[in-house]
């Protein structure tokens, strides 16, 4: 799995760069010339295929074994992220520039789009929550998450107000949901049942820009930025990174999901 991952990854880079791209749908036409910009990752199919939300707004299916770009679905604008619903059939991307969140079916390297469902302005991050019947969206602008009720019809069943601009999502257990913000430190505990905020702390720092579980489900891994202000802004503390420091912070989850 960590191969085909890391080659992958390695493609999906690639695609970024690379001006010439397939179309999936349209094997006979020329290949487009776009700059895609890959912002998120999606594996199906244990590992065998990899799908990227790019900004330019399609998304692209990479053949892991080969590291091969094997398809590419327009989708939207500027897609903000993807992710997979735990079955691997469904995948779910935002549009951020036009409010959406976008439901695709998959069959093997296929994508179809399923549905479109406005849901507020500049979607960022969608995270499904538990069996993959319903998902949460945070939207950076507006300060709110959505959750939003997945099947023949979606529809968003609650809104979240923050007070904060929520980015990043991590959905944990018993429909708690952390969610980190896009700017400073705010780190929030979500009841996504309940549609309540159960705790707002801030974390000294700034930039999350990754959560994750600890192996053994216990700790939450964070990854940030830390301005130093109480170091001068010499050319040398710049160029050594003295001033900004990035940070791999551990928590505790109980300590973070207690009220």
């Amino acid at each position: 799995m960590r191969r085909h991952l890391f080659r992958g990854v390695l493609a999906a880079v690639l695609v970024g760069w690379l001006w010439s791209g397939t179309q999936a749908d349209n094997p006979g036409k020329e290949p487009r010339k776009l700059l895609r910009r890959p912002v998120a990752l999606a594996l199906a199919e244990k590992g065998r295929y990899l799908f990227t939300a790019n900004q330019c707004g399609t998304v692209s299916v990479i053949d892991t074994a080969m590291s091969t770009v094997v398809g590419e679905t327009d989708a939207g604008k500027r897609l903000s992220d993807l992710v997979a619903t735990p079955d691997g059939e469904t995948l779910l991307a935002t549009d951020e520039t036009e409010g959406t969140l976008l439901v695709l079916r998959r069959k093997g390297a296929k994508l179809e789009i399923a549905h479109r469902l406005s849901v507020g302005h500049s979607p960022v991050c969608v995270r499904p929550l538990g069996d993959g019947a319903r998902c949460v969206v945070s939207c950076l602008w507006p300060r709110e998450l959505q959750i939003i009720e997945l099947g023949a019809a979606p529809r968003v069943t609650r809104s979240i107000a923050l007070s904060f601009s929520p980015r990043l999502l991590l959905p944990v257990k018993d429909g708690k949901v952390v969610v980190a913000d896009a700017f400073s430190g705010h780190l929030a505990v979500v009841d996504a049942d309940r549609g309540a905020v159960e705790s707002d702390r801030v974390l000294p720092g700034h930039n999350i820009r990754g959560m994750a579980l600890g192996r053994d489900g216990k700790t939450l891994l964070v990854t940030q930025q830390l301005l130093r202000d109480y170091i001068s802004t010499t050319r040398e503390n710049v160029h050594w990174g003295n001033v900004l420091a990035n940070n791999l912070r551990e928590l505790p989850l109980e300590a973070v999901l207690s009220p």
